[in-house]
């Protein structure tokens, strides 16, 4: 995050808000939507006071069109709303001049990569994804299917498979990890709900996908939620055809980590 832009960019918004107000030729109400998304997507602990500034100029424009308030009242309402704005900002900046930043866990998604990190316990993942507050790395997965998936069949494949008690459990598959710290550090929000992954979150794994475009990977089910954290299983689309073509019903309806026990 460049807190600098960050803060340019708020004032511009600002700025052409009053701008539009005063009717000043050559402004639009579209131009500042640009901005607030603009913002919105950068910094991300902003999203909700943009919607209170913004709802809130829009207010005043309406009700300035409509002759029911004069030009210097407007102003006088929206000085407060960018007042309460321009302190989010601040806190938004603050935080992010003294936490892991968008790019920070980028450089150590690209660093875990090359580690090229295979988890053999819930232990040793647990330890990892607390590390760095991420994890992208391989672990041992169990597909959760309703007809038995054939294991002969994805070994045939080429894939990495054994059986235990009845399951498929499939070796070194990609998963990627964050911890809700590190959701709420990097959303700019001092928590997160371990029932909803955040949007920093989807931002992450949607970062995973698009460093390895080639492979087409795709999120089997929904994010799980252990060790304090939000899991995602990736799967290239050749290899999720095969596993689901190795079980009758072809659905997956969710999945889970496999570290205990022995299969052959």
């Amino acid at each position: 995050m460049d807190i600098d832009k960050l803060d340019n960019d708020a004032s511009l918004l600002i700025q052409k808000m009053y701008e539009v107000l005063r009717k000043k030729p050559g402004t639009h109400v579209s131009e500042i939507r640009v901005a607030v998304e603009d913002i919105g997507r950068d910094a991300k602990g902003l999203r909700h006071p943009l919607v209170l500034i913004f709802n809130q100029f829009q207010s005043l424009r309406d009700a300035l069109v409509e002759d029911e308030i004069s030009l210097k009242e407007a102003e006088a309402e929206l000085q407060k709303a960018t007042n309460a704005f321009l302190n989010a900002v601040a806190v938004v900046s603050e935080f992010y001049a003294q936490n892991n930043t968008k790019k920070e866990v980028q450089d150590v998604l690209t660093r875990q990569f090359i580690r090229n990190a295979t988890a053999s316990s819930k232990a040793d993942l647990n330890r990892e994804v607390n590390k760095n507050g991420v994890y992208v790395g391989y672990a041992p997965i169990i597909p959760i299917v309703q007809a038995p998936i054939d294991v002969n069949f994805l070994k045939r494949k080429g894939l990495k498979v054994r059986s235990y008690e009845g399951y498929a459990i499939l070796e070194k598959q990609l998963i990627v990890g964050m911890t809700l710290d590190m959701q709420g550090k990097i959303s700019g929000l001092p928590h997160q709900s371990a029932n909803k992954p955040s949007a920093s979150y989807e931002d992450f794994v949607d970062t995973v996908k698009a460093k390895f475009r080639s492979l087409r990977l795709v999120e089997v089910g929904k994010p799980r939620h252990e060790m304090s954290a939000s899991w995602t299983w990736l799967v290239p689309a050749k290899e999720l055809d095969w596993i689901s073509s190795s079980t009758k019903t072809r659905i997956i309806t969710s999945w889970g980590f496999a570290f205990t026990g022995v299969g052959k």
